[in-house]
């Protein structure tokens, strides 16, 4: 079993992350999340499947997996 530790919030690691993402974010990718966005409260309808047949939901993952990017 691995287990993490977590550490406090680092603003010199909050800039690294989101400079990886960038350069690592497929070209054309556009963000499924709108602006302002809790994610206690708020669905995203481009993100959720309401199908009943387990195949139908292969288009709505690729979504999830390949669409969708962090705000930067």
């Amino acid at each position: 079993e691995t287990r993490f530790q977590a550490q406090d919030a680092s603003d010199r690691l909050t800039v690294l992350v989101h400079t990886a993402l960038r350069f690592m974010t497929p070209w054309g990718s556009k963000c499924a999340l709108p602006e302002s966005f809790d994610p206690l409260t708020d669905e995203i309808p481009a993100l959720r499947f309401a199908g009943l047949d387990a195949d139908g939901e292969h288009p709505v993952e690729i979504r999830r997996t390949w669409r969708m990017t962090l705000p930067i």
